[in-house]
């Protein structure tokens, strides 16, 4: 990576090619860290600027020199803290870009990864495509598989291969011209034969790249990012493919610095509170930083990220003018362990001891809109719009809310927070305590349609993606056209063979043993080459062939899953503890 950086400023530091490498080897290798060179990040400021090169408007880097040509000139309207470990991200994903070369980012969960791939996507012009890895993905999930389906002219059996859009991308066949951005998120996660695919893909050596059905297409240039989700002290790089690391540039973040946190959270507080951010976000560093230093001394794996600063500003804006400030700490900081020695070091130093308002409901005359009442001076109704009056049935949703405990109204105040926000939740608590009649009381009370799961063991990926299966029984069509091919060959009354005394005419008497039978007398006549009408025969056999073979009946079906997310459903995951590993990646996104 600094290599290349170096060789981006040759022409101005007139640099031949051994004092290139001789720069490079003291940078990484010598012992003196006082001699090592340094490149100088502009504390707090975008490390771009917008410029015109050879006619083209486009994005430079000021620490790379790394140009890319794109149509703004300008940043969005809220942009990103730019503290020195997230300029330097941006720049090895700028860089990388630059040369068409594949970029791997490692790092915790919660350090930027996302934003910074998405502030350059959305300044360059690039469509993103995301392609969430675990580790059911097989190879047919990223290309494409061969899949048997039926001619519709001539409802022959046929082979094709469903194209996914990463297909497309490759094969150039986008149907805009967009430039793309292919992010593979979680590599960690995926199988090493799915790895290995990704490492062809990204590997700038390989020129081609093999298909599904044998076939070999020529690999175009590609922006292609890889997102590792792991420990600092994790070992995954010994686990990746050896052209992956070859062929790429592979950044790993580590530790964020304490004044890192600083400014990543005045920026986020600003984004969301506006006037008041900056007092917020002054209050919530101290939290945050005293909940860190308890949760390290005591050992947790559980550390606040950046994304809990995030969810922290999301909440205190949705509920400041409505709840006290304990409803987020709570939310944020008390419920994120099941630890008793935590939660009682916490109750001490953050003085949280759960939440003790309890919350009513209530509707407004016309019933858009669900109202909760603030539990502070002055404060304003807590609103949520209604999704659909029509399924809200009033006297039924009151006799329920009658009957909750303190604590399941509470839950319900949790889920109104959550759904505000679009933050998703993890309801945790004793067996029969109410959490799966709190979700499903909350979605009755705004007219939302829910599609629950109960989730075990057995549950597999297809609830999510859907899958082929097999159709019994005939359609109405199937039916029509295989008593036409039959009368068809009825017709030219073959060697005598009257038809139907071998098919009975009702199609719910139609067995395979029949048709099997029926064959097995036309392969008789279709032998005797000599047969003036044997074609005919041997066409019409094939049709109907086609249409009863297992090969031709698979379907693909839509899952509910896919059919809920369009149509904007809510989902609930009851038992999501007993939910396999891979159920779970799929469904972390």
């Amino acid at each position: 990576t600094l290599k290349s950086i170096i060789e981006q400023n040759r022409e101005e530091e007139n640099l031949s090619k051994n004092e290139i490498n001789n720069k490079l080897y003291q940078y990484l290798f010598t012992a003196n860290k006082e001699k090592q060179i340094h490149i100088k990040l502009p504390k707090g400021k975008s490390p771009f600027c917008f410029e015109n090169k050879n006619n083209l408007n486009g994005m430079k880097s000021i620490i790379t020199n790394a140009f890319i040509p794109c149509i703004k000139n300008e940043y969005p309207k809220n942009n990103p803290a730019f503290t020195n470990k997230f300029v330097e991200l941006l720049n090895i994903i700028h860089l990388g870009l630059s040369l068409n070369t594949s970029v791997v980012i490692e790092g915790q969960i919660g350090q930027g990864k996302q934003t910074a791939i998405h502030f350059l996507a959305e300044i360059l012009g690039f469509k993103l495509l995301i392609i969430q890895l675990s580790s059911s993905n097989k190879e047919e999930d990223l290309l494409g598989k061969v899949i048997v389906d039926k001619d519709k002219e001539t409802n022959n059996t046929v082979i094709k291969v469903s194209e996914t859009d990463l297909m497309k991308i490759l094969k150039n066949k986008s149907e805009t011209k967009d430039k793309y951005l292919i992010l593979f998120n979680d590599l960690q996660n995926a199988s090493d034969a799915v790895k290995e695919k990704i490492a062809n893909i990204c590997d700038r050596h390989q020129k081609n790249v093999l298909l599904p059905d044998g076939n070999t297409i020529i690999k175009p240039a590609l922006n292609i990012i890889c997102v590792i989700n792991a420990e600092n002290n994790s070992d995954i790089r010994n686990h990746l493919p050896s052209p992956l690391l070859y062929s790429t540039i592979y950044h790993k973040i580590g530790d964020i610095p304490e004044e890192d946190t600083e400014e990543v959270a005045y920026s986020i507080f600003n984004k969301y509170l506006d006037k008041n951010g900056k007092e917020e976000a002054k209050d919530f560093i101290d939290k945050y930083n005293n909940v860190n230093s308890i949760l390290k001394n005591m050992k947790s794996r559980l550390l606040l990220t950046f994304n809990d600063i995030n969810n922290y500003a999301k909440l205190r804006a949705a509920t400041k003018d409505s709840c006290d400030v304990k409803l987020v700490d709570n939310m944020i900081f008390y419920y994120r362990t099941q630890d008793e020695e935590i939660i009682n070091k916490l109750k001490t130093e953050l003085n949280l001891n759960g939440f003790d308002f309890i919350p009513t409901f209530d509707y407004n005359p016309c019933f858009t809109e669900l109202t909760i009442q603030s539990n502070i001076e002055n404060g304003k109704p807590f609103i949520l719009k209604v999704i659909n009056k029509d399924k809200i049935n009033i006297n039924n949703i009151k006799m329920k809310l009658n009957s909750l405990t303190s604590q399941q109204k509470l839950c319900l105040l949790f889920l109104a927070c959550s759904w505000a926000t679009k933050i998703k939740v993890i309801i945790k608590g004793d067996t029969a305590s109410g959490k799966t009649h709190c979700a499903i009381l909350f979605s009755e009370m705004l007219g939302a349609d829910l599609l629950t799961y109960q989730m075990n063991q057995d549950i597999t990926p297809s609830i999510f993606i859907g899958q082929s299966i097999l159709e019994e029984d005939l359609n109405k069509e199937e039916i029509n056209l295989i008593k036409s091919y039959l009368s068809e060959i009825n017709n030219i009354k073959p060697k005598n063979l009257n038809i139907f005394d071998l098919i009975p005419n009702n199609p719910k008497e139609w067995l395979p043993s029949i048709f099997n039978k029926f064959f097995e007398i036309l392969d008789h006549i279709i032998k005797d080459k000599k047969y003036e009408k044997r074609n005919i025969l041997i066409e019409a056999k094939t049709k109907i062939n086609s249409i009863i073979s297992p090969q031709g009946r698979f379907k693909e079906t839509e899952s509910q899953t896919s059919s809920g997310l369009i149509n904007g459903s809510w989902f609930l995951y009851d038992d999501i503890q007993f939910s396999t590993p891979d159920l779970l990646s799929i469904m972390t996104p």
